[in-house]
């Protein structure tokens, strides 16, 4: 049932505020964006047990994109360069985190994962 919602309720809860409804507000476009590149475009689904590197893995479309390879049974690789970023990897359990502030990035990967 539909209910009338008035002046007062509008808007995000007072806790939220502005900023978290701003942020919140793009996830739909860098979801989608990561969705239609691994899983349309990209077939992820043929790739199970393979690598994955993920350039910005803790941006806004590298997060998804970690996780939804994660979902589909690859070896996450995820570069970042802040701390806040290189600790959300961790909480998103990217199996390989390289830090492109202090590690070089290709021979971090050739090292650890053979020729290619």
């Amino acid at each position: 049932m539909l209910r009338r919602v008035s002046r007062r309720e509008e808007g995000p809860p007072p806790a939220a505020g502005r900023g978290a409804a701003k942020q919140a507000s793009t996830f739909g476009v860098a979801l989608l964006t990561a969705y239609e590149s691994l899983v349309i475009s990209g077939d992820i689904r043929r790739h199970q047990g393979k690598t994955i590197f993920i350039s910005g893995a803790a941006g806004g479309v590298g997060h998804f994109a970690a996780q939804i390879a994660k979902l589909h049974g690859l070896e996450v690789i995820g570069s970042a360069a802040k701390a806040a970023s290189l600790d959300l990897l961790r909480q998103l359990h990217v199996d390989h985190i390289v830090d492109y502030s202090r590690q070089d990035v290709v021979r971090e990967i050739r090292e650890g994962f053979g020729p290619w």
